[in-house]
């Protein structure tokens, strides 16, 4: 084994070589790509749901916030209201009329306000039972509303005012014209006509109706019991999307009586794995 010369150095690395002139070892080159640069793995959370972490939708308190989408047609075909036994429009005098324009109002109204209650909107009644927005929802999806004569008595209460009737499912509030019209107070945001429409779709509620239901009796303690639950899930609701000028004078309300309550998110955890942005190497 021996060193090689300098003129064997340069033909080996393609340098240049002169007869009898000493000269540098040329440039080795390396030809070909290199291998690419490595980039450690990033997490980049996906763009469309579902998010990790789970994405909650934005949270609007209550007490007069709400914000109801447009309302439908007042007679919308699953929300009728219609005359029945025997009464006319043109039975109406004007007082009458303009009572009842109001009211059908109110059924547009606070049919917008329910159905845009959350599911797990709570309002917790003096005895502990909690109402949610689902029951309310459950309460109102088929109802229909039906005007009778002054004075009409056929109901099963045997009271000349009006009932609600869960009707199997399919339920039917009916309320004599002279009835509306006292509780129209003719005022801009007809909140004695909103009152009448929550506090018979309160009664309809699984709530009330099991508080019904076990008043076999009618003990006069228990059955008022009943009316101001209604009167307060009333409130409640009204409260919450058009304010506290909804509450009605002269109306028995639970002192203290709830509100509604919207349960809000938990927050967000932090990203797992953690968020790194491009280029950034985990530590």
């Amino acid at each position: 084994m021996r060193k090689l010369t300098p003129e064997e150095c340069e033909y080996i690395s393609g340098g240049d070589t002169y007869p009898g002139i000493d000269s540098e070892v040329g440039d080795i080159v390396v030809t070909g790509s290199p291998p690419p640069y490595y980039t450690p793995p990033y997490y980049t959370p996906p763009s469309t749901p579902p998010y990790y972490p789970p994405y909650y939708p934005p949270y609007t308190p209550g007490t007069g916030v709400g914000t109801p989408p447009a309302p439908p047609p007042a007679d919308a075909a699953s929300h009728d209201v219609t005359f029945g036994n025997g009464l006319k429009e043109s039975d109406l005098d004007i007082t009458q009329k303009e009572a009842l324009k109001d009211y059908k109002e109110s059924i547009v109204r606070v049919g917008n306000w329910i159905t845009s209650l959350p599911g797990n909107a709570q309002i917790t009644l003096g005895d502990g039972n909690i109402v949610t927005g689902l029951e309310l929802k459950e309460a109102w999806a088929k109802t229909d509303f039906v005007i009778n004569p002054v004075g009409f008595k056929g109901y099963a209460n045997a009271e000349g005012r009006g009932e609600s009737n869960w009707n199997s499912g399919d339920p039917i509030v009916s309320m004599n014209i002279d009835v509306i019209d006292k509780y129209n107070d003719h005022t801009q945001d007809k909140r004695g006509t909103n009152f009448l429409v929550l506090h018979e779709i309160a009664h309809l509620t699984s709530d009330n109706r099991a508080h019904n239901i076990a008043n076999t009796g009618q003990d006069p303690v228990r059955l008022a019991e009943m009316e101001r639950f209604a009167n307060d899930i009333a409130r409640a609701v009204a409260v919450y999307y058009a304010g506290p000028n909804q509450a009605v004078p002269g109306i028995d309300y639970s002192a203290n009586g709830p509100t509604l309550f919207i349960p809000q998110p938990p927050a967000p955890p932090p990203y797992y794995p953690p968020y790194y942005p491009p280029g950034v190497n985990i530590p």
